[in-house]
């Protein structure tokens, strides 16, 4: 129980006595009498029933209790000490640790990418990155248990209308998305033929179950629905749709930037049917009311510079 905890003055006292052995400077360093001193002392002794120091010859010797106490107590007033200093340099340079939370594909590409280009910066700031969907970031980001994250929020804004009360959301990054095959699938399956009628025969690999990107890009190039389609492989993971595609397993959702390299070399293929490919909208989002730390302040700054710089370098 808290009442049951020793004054906490009395044991930052107690804490100078043990470390200095003398009553004169640890008062120094309290900033009080030895008088004093020697009262916070004895009432210290008497809330825990322990004498915590003998007193041969005027010199202040631990006891076993003493010892016992200043073994507790000491890991925290150090971890005390250094967190005040942080806290105090904070405010004139970045430094410390940063929450922060990525969409999968961007958090394992481009995060680590950027973490390391700040750090070049600022080696004072260190990082814990959570991936995860929009639906498990959000409510982290709510509870404080995140300084800020990076999400997918389009087209999930709107499925999560109801979910955003309190948070700020700045876009960021837009990637564009593609329907892709392999060069070999491609000229196996397609021949340059992309009518409604030869795509809704093929072969497909998703990342969701009901494969409603497939079933969204369908309707976005050729306005209509479709009920059927052939999914030889479902896997909730970018990457690996890239290699499913890679091995002509048929044709997958994926992000351009993110196989710029392969696109290049032609080992894939985007599907192009004259309509511009949509984008997925990757956002900041933080607390409305929160105000920033340096140390955030200056991490947003450079993540949006380099994203403004443009992606490829960071997807090559």
């Amino acid at each position: 129980m808290l009442n049951h905890l020793p004054d906490f003055n009395r044991l930052k006292i107690f804490f100078y006595i043990y470390t200095y052995q003398s009553i004169t400077i640890a008062s120094g360093h309290a900033n009080v009498s030895p008088s004093a001193v020697s009262q916070q002392l004895k009432k210290l002794e008497e809330e825990i029933g322990q004498q915590l120091f003998s007193r041969p010859h005027k010199r202040m010797v631990p006891t076993a209790a003493g010892t016992d106490l200043f073994e507790v107590i000491s890991p925290f007033v150090n971890s005390l000490k250094n967190l005040v200093l942080t806290m105090k340099s904070a405010k004139d340079r970045p430094s410390g640790l940063l929450k922060i939370g990525a969409p999968v594909e961007f958090g394992k590409v481009v995060m680590p990418k950027v973490i390391a280009g700040f750090r070049k910066m600022f080696e004072e700031v260190t990082f814990r990155l959570v991936i995860g969907r929009t639906s498990e970031l959000l409510p982290l980001v709510q509870k404080g248990e995140l300084d800020f994250a990076f999400v997918d929020t389009f087209p999930v804004k709107e499925q999560l209308s109801g979910e955003w009360g309190g948070i700020s959301v700045q876009p960021v990054f837009d990637e564009v998305v593609v329907l892709a095959c392999s060069a070999e699938y491609e000229k196996r399956h397609l021949d340059g033929n992309y009518s409604y009628a030869n795509m809704r025969k093929q072969q497909f690999v998703a990342q969701q179950q009901d494969a409603r990107a497939i079933r969204k890009w369908f309707y976005y190039n050729y306005r209509k629905s479709i009920q059927e389609l052939n999914v030889v492989l479902t896997v909730a993971n970018h990457q690996a749709v890239v290699n499913a595609i890679q091995c002509d397993l048929g044709l997958g959702i994926i992000v351009a930037q993110l196989v710029e390299n392969e696109v290049s070399a032609g080992s894939i293929r985007p599907i192009e049917t004259g309509k511009k490919n949509p984008v997925n909208q990757v956002s900041l989002i933080q607390l409305m009311d929160k105000i920033p730390s340096l140390t955030e302040r200056s991490f947003q700054k450079y993540i949006l510079q380099v994203l403004g710089d443009g992606a490829r370098s960071l997807t090559s």
